[in-house]
């Protein structure tokens, strides 16, 4: 597919208007991408959180400070990257399900990945305007720019050695997927580069619940999964 391995949208499995969606403009688009199932951040109990902590995939105390959504989208990341590992992808299309292509998105990106230095961990295909992005013109790369601090996990290309970086950095979890992110690649530790023009953007009808909420949910032990869950900011990516 256009240069890459594989393709994947990560999507909460009961939000059937969103799996509409997808299909509908994967069909559209003419992109051949698999659905792959996010954690839904209501089934976060904490025994859940325990076990995760004890596995390594959670830092201490990271539910006091973020919401169970913030943690179940990074999570959904992670557990992503590490299936894009396992199977030997040399790399791979990531899109959340309120991704909403620009217009021709196949040939774009396909142009965009010719373009990109073969040493590329990330090429992010959105930065958010909260605030507005600050991009770097780069020579002789006219289709790509060199971001400052790059935030927006709504549609990206990963390379392989970029994935196994990743899981190295934010294992466990410490923040939110956009920081974790953000800061590797600020502090050099990441390889990012960001399209341009922006070849994705977020879906209006379907508001992030995630970004910019400011607001914490921590997880309560005695809550169990599907029991009149509170509103939360947070139960999708």
């Amino acid at each position: 597919m256009i240069g890459l391995d594989a393709a994947f949208v990560i999507q909460l499995g009961r939000d059937r208007a969103r799996r509409r969606y997808v299909r509908e403009v994967l069909a559209r688009e003419r992109l051949q991408a698999e659905l792959f199932d996010a954690v839904d951040g209501r089934r976060l109990t904490g025994q859940t959180i325990e076990d995760l902590r004890r596995t390594g995939y959670l830092a201490a105390g990271l539910e006091t400070e973020r919401s169970r959504g913030q943690i179940a989208c990074a999570l959904s990341h992670v557990l992503l990257l590490e299936n894009i590992l396992r199977r030997g992808y040399r790399n791979a299309l990531v899109l959340e399900d309120d991704f909403a292509p620009a217009p021709g998105l196949r040939d774009e990106l396909r142009e965009r990945l010719r373009q990109a230095p073969a040493d590329f961990d990330l090429i992010y295909l959105f930065n958010s305007n909260h605030p507005e992005p600050e991009l770097h013109a780069i020579d002789g790369l006219e289709g790509l720019r060199r971001p400052v601090y790059p935030l927006g996990t709504v549609g990206y290309v990963v390379s392989r050695q970029g994935a196994r970086r990743i899981l190295d950095l934010v294992k466990p979890i410490w923040l939110t997927i956009d920081d974790m992110l953000a800061r590797c690649f600020q502090e050099g530790r990441l390889t990012a580069y960001t399209v341009w023009p922006m070849l994705v953007g977020e879906h209006e009808s379907f508001a992030s619940n995630i970004r910019g909420s400011g607001s914490l949910a921590p997880v309560r032990p005695d809550r169990a999964p599907g029991a009149n869950p509170e509103p939360e900011p947070g139960l999708r990516c």
